[in-house]
Order: C-alpha cells, then structure tokens, then sequence
C-alpha cells in the first residue's frame, strides 16, 4: 500500500510561501494523496506541464514529468497518452496554458477524448 509520502521529492517549492490564496500547494497534496489511494507505484504516472507556478508540479512530485513550453502541456500530455496507454497521464495547466496561447489545444484534446 502506497501512502502520499511516497511521492514526496525533498526540494522545497518556490511558491508563495504562506500565501492563503495560493492553491498549488492543496493541488500537490491532491495529487500525492490520488496517486497514493490509486496504488500507483511513480513509474506508473507521468505529468505534462507548460509554465508558471502550478507548471513546476513535475519538480515536486516524485513521478516521471516533462515540463514543455508555454501552451502545450495537453498537447505533450495527449501524445504521452498514446505512447503510454498504460501508464495515468496528469496535465498541470494554467489560465495561459488552457485558455489563452494553449486554447486550441485545449478544445482539440476535448475533441479527441484520450485519457488524461
């Protein structure tokens, strides 16, 4: 049985520290405790990242992850997906990479429907 610590890296985040209103650090917990109550071993789970702070996830978490450019971490992650069938693909974006230079994507990897 896997527990959240699994999954812990030893480098501290560069976020905001103490900041209430910043939720990365909720959306790490998140992602350890998932993986974790998934029984995943790290090699089982892979993250697509593009940039910014919620961007750096990949850093934090103790799974394979690729941290692309500015908008195209669906792009990557939808192309790790098909590459990986058997491994859980996580997209980590923000409001840029979702909706602003990464918009086509995101309606594309909607379209598309893979697992991620």
């Amino acid at each position: 049985m896997l527990r959240p610590s699994d999954f812990i890296v030893y480098q501290k985040p560069t976020w905001c520290p103490g900041n209430p209103s910043c939720g990365n650090f909720h959306i790490l917990a998140t992602i350890r405790t998932t993986l974790a109550e998934l029984n995943l071993a790290p090699h089982q789970a892979i993250i697509s990242s593009g940039i910014g702070c919620g961007s750096k996830m990949p850093d934090y978490t103790k799974i394979n992850g690729f941290m692309g450019i500015h908008g195209r971490p669906l792009a990557v992650a939808s192309g790790m997906a098909l590459a990986n069938g058997e491994q859980v693909v996580i997209a980590i974006t923000g409001d840029g990479d979702g909706y602003a230079i990464g918009g086509n994507h995101f309606i594309h990897t909607m379209r598309r429907n893979i697992n991620i």
